[in-house]
């Protein structure tokens, strides 16, 4: 087939030789389901250790914080729209939940309801470190690490470049960040001037991996290279951490720039919010 690339996986038996061959695609698709089931058990393992009390959630097809500091679900193969529609009804503090995109009917079942409303479908990217550079920042702005006191204005950088309600930017980033989410760091870009422009945050899961996220930038520094340094700088502490192995979500804004340092496409979430009630 024209443009087809093939692999061969050589079977020796007693009296012959038998070459098979397997379409390079089928090995990229099996390559991300297995990068994917591992992020999906990074993620399991990081949210039960940061759970307090009974805001635990581990079932077979969901796992995720009910309550407390940022809650969210993480819905994924095996789970039904029944049992999530009940998980959601008995949780009021959440309001986030993100369900794989192969398991988009259990995200229908929420939609149907009226409650909760598709805000994105994001992409699962993964760097596997050691399997290509680490990018090179060209500094057109001051990085440096964020500390508590800086959390409000992080708060409103995220809210505003993700259209977040302030209820939820609270939950995810309360005053006592670095705590809630240790081991964390949380980076701010500032302008010549001193002004926070960007925003980025890595966070240690498991042994060998990492999380980045609230990648934010003003609107009028966009496109000036100041998120791709404060990418470069959260992948940077994170390998020299000792992650092997990065992942974060990447919406229609950052599809391009993630790949541009190596990133891979593993698979994809619906991103589910909850609706403000009548009259909030």
């Amino acid at each position: 087939m024209v443009g087809q690339q093939l692999v061969g996986q050589q079977l020796v038996g007693r009296d012959m030789e038998l070459t098979m061959s397997r379409p390079a695609g089928v090995i990229a698709l099996e390559r991300s389901v297995a990068a994917m089931e591992q992020v999906i058990a990074v993620i399991r393992e990081s949210s039960l250790e940061r759970a307090v009390g009974d805001a635990a959630v581990d079932e077979p097809g969901v796992f995720g914080v009910r309550s407390g500091t940022a809650p969210i679900l993480w819905a994924h193969d095996g789970i039904t729209g029944g049992r999530l529609l009940s998980l959601a009804a008995g949780a009021p503090e959440l309001d986030e939940i993100y369900v794989e995109q192969r398991s988009s009917a259990a995200a229908d079942a929420l939609l149907a309801t009226g409650e909760w409303e598709l805000r994105d479908v994001m992409d699962q990217e993964v760097f596997q470190a050691g399997a290509q550079p680490l990018p090179e920042a060209d500094s057109p702005c001051v990085i440096e690490p964020a500390g508590p006191a800086d959390m409000p204005m992080v708060r409103r950088a995220v809210a505003t470049a993700y259209q977040l309600p302030v209820h939820t930017v609270e939950a995810a980033y309360p005053d006592d960040f670095f705590l809630a989410a240790a081991p964390v760091r949380l980076f701010l870009a500032r302008s010549e001037s001193g002004e926070v422009i960007g925003t980025i945050a890595e966070r240690r899961q498991a042994d060998d991996a990492a999380m980045l996220f609230a990648l934010s930038v003003r609107s009028d520094h966009r496109r000036q290279g100041v998120a791709s340094d404060l990418l470069t700088v959260a992948m940077r502490s994170a390998v020299a951490d000792g992650a092997t192995m990065l992942h974060g979500l990447s919406c229609a804004a950052t599809r391009r720039l993630v790949a541009s340092h190596g990133f891979e496409r593993v698979g994809s979430w619906l991103y589910l919010l909850r609706r403000p009630a009548t009259g909030e």
